[in-house]
C-alpha cells in the first residue's frame, strides 16, 4: 500500500516534471519569437538610420549648390525648394526612427508583464505550501529549496528570496 501510494507520487511528480518541461519549452519558443522580431527591428532601425544619413547627405548637396549659385535665379530657387524638400524628408525620417524605437521597448516591457508564464496553472502561490522542515536542503543565490506539503503530498519546493521577490 505504502509502496503504490509511493508510486503514484513518483508518477505525479513525473508527470508535473514533464509539464514543467513543456511550458519552459513554450516559454523559450516565445524568446525565440520575440528575439526574431527584436532583430527585425533592429534591422529596420538600420535602414532608417541609412535614410536619414543619406538625406543629410542631400541637404549638404543642395547647401553647397546655394553657396555657388548668385540669388534670384531660378536655379537658386530650385535649390531652396530641394533644401526645404530634404529637410522635411530629413524630419519625417527621424519621427519614424522614434516611431520603431519606442514601441519595440515598450512590447518588450508589456510582453514581461503578460507572459504565459505569469498566467500559467502552474504558477503556485506561497499559500498553497505549507514548509514541513525549516532546514533548507540547498540554497542557491536566487533562491532555497525546502520540505513541503503541497496538496497533500510531499514535495521538494524552491522558494525565491526574499529579497528578489517583487513587491
Amino acid at each position: 500500500s505504502q509502496i503504490s501510494t509511493r508510486d503514484a507520487e513518483l508518477l505525479q511528480l513525473r508527470e508535473q516534471l514533464e509539464r514543467s518541461e513543456r511550458e519552459k519549452k513554450l516559454q523559450m519558443e516565445r524568446i525565440d519569437e520575440l528575439t526574431s522580431q527584436l532583430d527585425a527591428l533592429r534591422r529596420e532601425n538600420q535602414s532608417l538610420l541609412g535614410n536619414v544619413s543619406f538625406g543629410r547627405e542631400r541637404t549638404d548637396e543642395v547647401k553647397r549648390a546655394l553657396s555657388n549659385k548668385s540669388k534670384g535665379s531660378v536655379a537658386d530657387t530650385k535649390a531652396e525648394q530641394d533644401t526645404l524638400d530634404t529637410k522635411q524628408q530629413n524630419i519625417a525620417l527621424q519621427r519614424q526612427i522614434r516611431q520603431v524605437q519606442q514601441p519595440k521597448e515598450r512590447a518588450i516591457r508589456i510582453e514581461d508583464k503578460n507572459s504565459d508564464y505569469m498566467k500559467s496553472p502552474w504558477r503556485v502561490g506561497r499559500d498553497e505550501i505549507q514548509v514541513i522542515e525549516e532546514k533548507p536542503l540547498g540554497v542557491g543565490g536566487w533562491d532555497e529549496v525546502r520540505v513541503a506539503m503541497f496538496r497533500g503530498f510531499r514535495v521538494a519546493a524552491k522558494f525565491l528570496h526574499e529579497a528578489i521577490i517583487s513587491p
